[in-house]
């Protein structure tokens, strides 16, 4: 039910900003910058129940823990890039946006390289 209050939060935010975006330009986009900001404050709550759900999972995990840690903090830059990424973009600053997304893209490969290491050592102890 709260996606179903989120998604229509979002439709009305993006027909009210398009509505302003005629008369009042700034209006619309600090409209749909709120809004952006709104739902993600919304998602906080659920952010919480899935740490607790991933501490969970690394207390089960007991020592092998390091690799997930990675997928966990790839998964977070592809959140906080495509957000922010997104928020750029319908400011109009689409070279800012693309900027953002090639950083994530390369933080995303230096932070996987420590298993793709491990996956070549593992291949030559074969």
């Amino acid at each position: 039910m709260e996606l179903v209050k989120v998604a229509i939060f979002g439709i009305a935010t993006v027909l009210l900003a398009v509505e302003l975006k005629g008369h009042k330009p700034v209006l619309s986009l600090i409209l749909g910058m709120s809004g952006a900001i709104l739902i993600m404050m919304f998602s906080l709550d659920k952010i919480l129940k899935v740490m607790e759900q991933i501490q969970t999972v690394f207390h089960l995990l007991g020592q092998g823990t390091s690799y997930f840690m990675i997928l966990i903090k790839v998964l977070g830059v592809t959140y906080l890039c495509q957000f922010s990424s997104g928020i750029c973009r319908d400011a109009g600053f689409g070279n800012l946006a693309e900027q953002i997304q090639v950083f994530g893209k390369l933080y995303i490969m230096l932070s996987g390289m420590p298993i793709l290491l491990a996956f070549i050592e593992m291949i030559q102890n074969l």
